[in-house]
């Protein structure tokens, strides 16, 4: 019996789609923080989260990684289901994130931060083990990652003394060790002046087109976001309000009023 075109065409679906949120709800009392989002993410795609301050982005991402439990909806993963799976198994499933915040071994140089990444990834969890065996497992991984994020100079400097802007790249390679299938990246240029920021954007973009992977970021810059991605989707008051091409979403009228014209100012 012939496989019907509607099982063909889900399964085609499915087989572009490397993330999907299905009604993603997340409460906090009587606050809604996201609202019944639903969205896609197709593999090899640079996808911007943007939306006002108190949007709801950090959540989604919360919600997407399993930092946070949903009140309501699903998260799939690879075709996979994976809201009550834990922090720990996403990462092993491919699923990768760098933090607003530098998450950094502060006194161990750029090196050893990417290469004890590597290890924790290949060992499945943490574990002290990893500082006394740093210098022999994982090495050429890191030092490949060290030189793509463009780190080979600082490369023995302790983390604590790199730059704002290399730290936002450590940050970066460290999420990579993991050899994610999807990277989700929360404000990579946030504090950066505009040649850091501009050298930053370039380098997400190359690393997503020769690694082939998806890359989520969240990003206030909008030169950034109409600069790099695919599609963008825009949340506002918890809601998940229009996704698009750059071009689709600098002239949408729904978008213009949510950030009160500032998004057409702002690349303009």
């Amino acid at each position: 019996m012939a496989e019907s075109t509607d099982v063909r065409r889900d399964a085609d679906v499915e087989a572009d789609t490397v993330l999907e949120a299905r009604d993603l709800t997340k409460k906090f009392g009587e606050v809604v923080a996201n609202d019944a989002i639903s969205l896609s993410v197709k593999r090899g795609e640079m996808r911007s989260i943007i939306g006002p301050n108190g949007a709801g982005k950090t959540t989604f991402f919360n919600l997407i990684t399993g930092v946070l439990a949903p009140t309501d909806g699903t998260v799939h993963f690879k075709g996979e289901d994976v809201t009550g799976v834990s922090i720990e198994d996403r990462a092993q499933r491919g699923l990768g994130r760098s933090y607003q915040s530098n998450e950094l071994f502060f006194d161990r140089t750029a090196f050893e931060n990417v290469r004890i990444a590597a290890q924790t990834a290949e060992l499945g969890s943490f574990s002290f083990d990893v500082f006394s065996r740093a210098d022999t497992m994982k090495r050429d991984r890191a030092e490949a990652l060290i030189e793509r994020l463009s780190l080979t100079d600082e490369r023995n400097t302790k983390a604590r003394n790199l730059s704002h802007g290399d730290q936002r790249r450590l940050g970066i390679a460290i999420s990579l060790a993991t050899d994610p299938d999807l990277l989700l990246l929360d404000e990579p240029t946030s504090g950066m002046g505009p040649e850091a920021t501009d050298e930053t954007a370039e380098l997400i973009r190359t690393i997503g087109d020769e690694l082939g992977i998806s890359i989520v970021l969240i990003e206030h810059d909008m030169s950034v976001v109409m600069g790099i991605s695919d599609r963008i989707s825009v949340l506002y008051n918890g809601e998940h309000i229009a996704t698009g091409t750059p071009e689709e979403i600098r002239g949408n009228e729904d978008v213009q009023d949510a950030y009160l014209g500032g998004l057409k100012e702002g690349i303009e």
